[in-house]
This record gives structure tokens, C-alpha cells and sequence, in this order.
């Protein structure tokens, strides 16, 4: 049976480097909400806006209708990083962060879990938290790091919940990543970041993807639970 890949954020740079490492025989069925993905034989692409409740119940509802039930989950998807004082933080910007990085993988959860448990064929859950869920999270960043907190606590549950199914779910945490995710920020942080690392540079999809790329094959199949952090030395 061919594998079935569900990407929640595709088109992010970590997952366009995922996109181009999975394997060609599969059948990937990758999430974006605007922007562009690849053109793969092999590749359903589908948009929704994961902050949007009806946008994400439709996309399930797509998926129940079009596809096979995944196999394998990642969640990357998660609003643009930025560096925000508590007061300036509104009501409606912290629902907008949870419905969109914590409420969809809930749902996308709820909604494919049950049935792969049933066809009892085994499976594999990936979602991308931070470095900030391990050591103590830089100043002004508590709706973020808030959120990433969430989905650990979602993740042990599940993991919890469906350990006797064979489902392994687990989770990385890297530290900063160089990507389009950063734009919002000041570059002189960025910089900084990386002068600041052991390594004296920042992090790279390249450096995430082995590691999700083995949370989602079968030498992962006695590890459940987990959130492995990914950091070059920065903390441990």
C-alpha cells in the first residue's frame, strides 16, 4: 500500500525541501494557503486558510472525499515569527495564532487518527514545535512560544491515546531556522543568532529534514512521545 503524506504548511521552505525528499511513489497531498507548489505527478496540492474553522473543515472534508486516509502527518504550518510586547497583544491576534498552529492540527487530528487506527496498518505524526519549548524562549514572544507549548501537550496525548496502535507521533524542536518564516523580524536578530551559535550560523531545512524524514520511516517505530530537539549545541 502506497504511503499517503499529509504536509500542513507545504509551501514553507522546510517543507518545499521535504517535498523534494520524499519518495516518488507516494502520494502527497500538501497544504498552502497562497503560495505556489511544486508541479510532482505525485503531489494533490490544497489550499486553505488553517485560521479560517470552515476552510479547515472543508479541507477535511476534501481529503475524506478525494484521498486516502494519511498515513503519515506533518504539521508545519504556523503564522510568521515575530517579536511582540504583551500589551501590544490582541484578543483577536492570539485566536487567530491558536486557530491557525493549534485548532487545525486538532482537527486534522481528530479527523484522520480514528479511522488509521481502525485499518490498523500503523502510522506517523510529525509536528515542528522550537527550541523555546526547551530552554528558556527570548523576551516578547509569548504568543508564539505559548502556542508551541500547546501543541507539546497535544502531541503527548495523542501519543498517549494511540501508542497501542502502532501510530508513533512526536515532535522537533529546532532552533532558528534561515528562512522566508523570518521575514517580519529584524535582520540584525538574525544575524546576531547566528554569531551567537556554537556553529556561528544559524540552522537550514537542510539540517531539519533528515530528522523528519526519520520520524516519518519505520526506523522510528519504537519511538513514540518524543520532541527531539534540534539545535547544533545551543542547549541541551
Amino acid at each position: 500500500m502506497k504511503d499517503t503524506y499529509l504536509i500542513l504548511g507545504a509551501s514553507s521552505d522546510l517543507g518545499l525541501a521535504l517535498l523534494e525528499a520524499l519518495p516518488r511513489e507516494a502520494i502527497i497531498l500538501a497544504h498552502s494557503h497562497k503560495s505556489p507548489l511544486p508541479n510532482k505527478p505525485n503531489l494533490h496540492p490544497l489550499k486553505a486558510d488553517l485560521s479560517s474553522l470552515q476552510e479547515v473543515q472543508a479541507l477535511i472534508e476534501n481529503i475524506k472525499a478525494n484521498h486516502p486516509t494519511p498515513n503519515k502527518i506533518v504539521h508545519l504550518a504556523h503564522p510568521k515569527y515575530a517579536y511582540t510586547r504583551l500589551k501590544d497583544i490582541s484578543p483577536q491576534a492570539l485566536q487567530h495564532d491558536f486557530s491557525a498552529s493549534v485548532q487545525s492540527f486538532f482537527l486534522m487530528l481528530q479527523a484522520f487518527l480514528p479511522p488509521l487506527a481502525r485499518q490498523k496498518q500503523g502510522g506517523k505524526v510529525v509536528a515542528m514545535l522550537s527550541s523555546f519549548v526547551c530552554n528558556i524562549p527570548p523576551k516578547h514572544t509569548s504568543v508564539y512560544t505559548t502556542m508551541k507549548y500547546a501543541l507539546l501537550g497535544l502531541m503527548r496525548s495523542m501519543a498517549s491515546d494511540y501508542k497501542e496502535h502502532n501510530i508513533q507521533i512526536n515532535c522537533l524542536s529546532p532552533s532558528m531556522i534561515e528562512t522566508k518564516f523570518l521575514e517580519s523580524i529584524d535582520p540584525k536578530i538574525v544575524q546576531v543568532a547566528a554569531e551567537n551559535h556554537p556553529l556561528k550560523r544559524n540552522a537550514t531545512p537542510k539540517d531539519i529534514v533528515p530528522m523528519l524524514l526519520f520520524l516519518l520511516s519505520s526506523g522510528s517505530d519504537y519511538m513514540t512521545g518524543l520532541n527531539i530537539p534540534i539545535t547544533g549545541g545551543l542547549g541541551f
